[in-house]
Parts: C-alpha cells; structure tokens; sequence
C-alpha cells in the first residue's frame, strides 16, 4: 500500500506540521536522489523513513534558519553577557 508519508507518522496539529516540513523536505531529496553506491541508498532510505530523523534534521534547518535572521541568537542562549 502506498503510504504519503515516507517517515511513516501520523498526522499531528499544524504547527508541529509546518515545523516538521523542512526536514521532510530534505528526507525526500535525499531518497530521491540517492548517492552512488548501495550503502549509501540503504543509509538514505533509513533516514527518510525515521521520523526521529525528520525532527533532527527540522530542528538543524530551524536552527539554521533563527541564526541567519538574528545572528548570535543561539549562542546567547548559552552564554550570559553578565561578566563583570
């Protein structure tokens, strides 16, 4: 049976949706358009089906995303300007 979904999840509310969709985006490119060689096919098709995958690579994109409109905002998360 086909399946929309490569990853296999269920669909959850939009917001979760819109932050899960450049990461399936990259999945599917990836499956797509595979790599020469059969590991690297088998590696490509794993990722694309691990929806915990589609959240690592959402988040990296959404990471990517926050620093190139506010530069710095990551690290100041994790560094305090408070030094005396």
């Amino acid at each position: 049976m086909a399946r929309d979904r490569i990853d296999g999840s269920d669909r959850k509310n939009i917001v979760f949706e819109i932050y899960l969709f450049p990461g399936r985006v990259l999945l599917w490119i990836g499956y797509m358009f595979p790599s020469k060689g059969y590991s690297k096919v088998r590696q490509t098709a794993r990722h694309a089906r691990s929806p915990i995958m589609t959240f690592i690579y959402s988040t990296m994109i959404w990471i990517f995303i926050a620093e190139q409109i506010h530069p710095g905002i990551i690290l100041n998360l994790f560094v305090s300007s408070n030094y005396e």
